[in-house]
């Protein structure tokens, strides 16, 4: 929602998400129907993929041409469709 609070119920922060992955750390990522790859939540260590360290509260696009997405611990992978 863009802000730095808790919430008690579900809020949509997206549409036409195909896959989802979650590290550790509350870090997040969503690939929608486009083949798009969003990240949002914890950046520390680079997490995200941004190229920031600064935390996401609003998912911010990082890749294209996304099939496959995983995270673990410290990190997210991505697979895109041109290898």
């Amino acid at each position: 929602t863009g802000a730095d609070t808790a919430e008690e119920t579900p809020v949509r922060i997206m549409s036409q998400v195909v896959a989802i992955a979650a590290g550790d750390y509350h870090s997040s990522f969503a690939v929608k129907q486009d083949g798009s790859l969003w990240a949002w939540g914890n950046g520390g260590s680079l997490r995200l993929g941004t190229g920031e360290t600064a935390n996401k509260f609003d998912p911010v696009q990082i890749l294209s041409k996304v099939v496959l997405i995983e995270a673990g611990a410290s990190h997210g992978l991505a697979l895109t469709s041109d290898g």
